[in-house]
């Protein structure tokens, strides 16, 4: 974060945090787990994996469309694989 902080203006950088879970069996089949997720309010930003055969894991999760990087994971338990939070950190001008 010091490395983004050092790049980006300090009125400029916002903290999201993208939140998925519970999908359906059907979205499961068809790959829900390891297919990119949009970040809201950033037009074209996205969060993915950058190894689908790691998971969701701090250093396996690349920011794209946006300049960002992930600050954390966590992961909560429940149906289908459980829940995701995660954290970015990104430059509000890329918007």
């Amino acid at each position: 974060m010091a490395v983004l902080a050092d790049a980006i203006p300090e009125n400029d950088i916002t903290t999201v945090v993208v939140s998925f879970g519970c999908p359906t069996n059907r979205m499961i089949a068809d790959g829900w787990w390891e297919a990119p997720k949009s970040i809201p309010g950033f037009e074209g930003g996205y969060i993915a994996l950058v190894d689908p055969k790691v998971g969701w894991h701090e250093g396996n999760i690349e920011v794209g469309g946006v300049k960002g990087s992930v600050i954390s994971v966590v992961h909560s338990t429940g149906m289908h694989g459980g829940y995701y939070a995660v954290t970015v950190v990104l430059s509000s001008s890329t918007q």
